[in-house]
């Protein structure tokens, strides 16, 4: 039975409850309820799980689907510097490659203006006929061509620019449309530039906060995996020790631990010494039983 969690402090609590016994027939079965703590047929686990995805990042949520004859989507966005390439269309033509990003984030939202401010850069590898940005500047007009006119090769454009922030995704979208008549392929996109001369296109979003960036779930796995490590390095010691929680259970290394939830409060449980590695990382549960932790009794204990 699958039941709708109430969410606190980001996290839920769930308590799963194993029950064997060969006399147990299902129109008796309690699932639903807490076992007694006498009860030596059942195996108790609390899980507390997420309220919102933490494994997802940005450059999987926001990589679209597009059927456009010539656009190329890649399968996860590119990030680069906290910014997302969702797409781009080149034909694969040489004159559209450029060496590295051409944003560069001067300024994001933090004053609540609802607006990124970003620099931009020709570092394609020539002087091209024309650059468009097609973005809703925040005028209340949507979004809208601007010209960058003829940057050479490395040159930055002379004055910052600045893209409303959408209230959702806390993110700008950008187009950038280049124009030259060496280029060969034609853009299927089509909002700005020469229609003239050959074209390419790209679709970028910019964050307007650090919480965003694309690259902001990487350095936050990556910063808890090195202090995992770096807590686990000496050896593979069990977080909560049998000698020094010993409890008495089905198997023969087992401690007792306090375990903290939103519903149920503290309440002592005895597991085997390997799971208790699931209290490392949570202030509110600890090794040992419960007896005089936040000022209440012991709880009962499942052995």
């Amino acid at each position: 039975m699958v039941k709708d969690l109430e969410c606190y402090n980001g996290w839920t609590d769930l308590g799963i409850f194993i029950y064997f016994d060969g006399e147990l027939s299902l129109d008796d079965c309690k699932g639903c309820s807490t076992p007694d703590p006498d009860d030596e047929n059942v195996v108790a686990y609390y899980l507390e799980l997420p309220c919102e995805p933490i494994c997802e990042s940005v450059a999987q949520s926001e990589a679209p689907v597009t059927s456009l004859a010539g656009v190329s989507a890649p399968d996860e966005a590119e990030c680069h510097d906290g910014i997302l390439l969702m797409l781009k269309d080149t034909g694969g033509d040489s004159m559209c490659e450029y060496s590295t990003e051409p944003f560069l984030i001067e300024e994001l939202d933090d004053s609540g203006s609802n607006e990124v401010r970003f620099s931009f850069t020709n570092n394609w590898d020539v002087s091209l006929d024309s650059i468009d940005l097609y973005y809703d500047r925040g005028d209340g007009l949507g979004q809208q061509c601007q010209s960058l006119n003829s940057l050479a090769r490395g040159a930055i454009y002379p004055n910052p620019l600045a893209a409303a922030c959408n209230a959702e995704t806390q993110m700008a979208e950008i187009e950038v449309y280049i124009s030259d008549r060496s280029i060969s392929h034609a853009s299927s996109l089509g909002q700005c530039g020469d229609n003239g001369a050959g074209s390419c296109s790209y679709v970028y979003k910019i964050p307007c906060s650090t919480d965003v960036a694309c690259d902001y779930e990487r350095r936050l796995e990556s910063e808890e995996a090195d202090e995992f490590e770096r807590n686990n390095e000496s050896d593979d010691t069990p977080y909560c020790v049998h000698k020094d929680y010993p409890c008495k259970g089905d198997e023969e290394y087992m401690v007792f631990v306090c375990h903290y939830s939103s519903q149920a409060g503290y309440q002592t449980f005895c597991i085997p010494e390997m799971d208790s590695d699931i209290l490392r990382f949570n202030e509110n549960h600890h090794c040992g039983p419960c007896d005089g932790w936040n000022g209440l009794e012991q709880n009962d204990q499942v052995n």
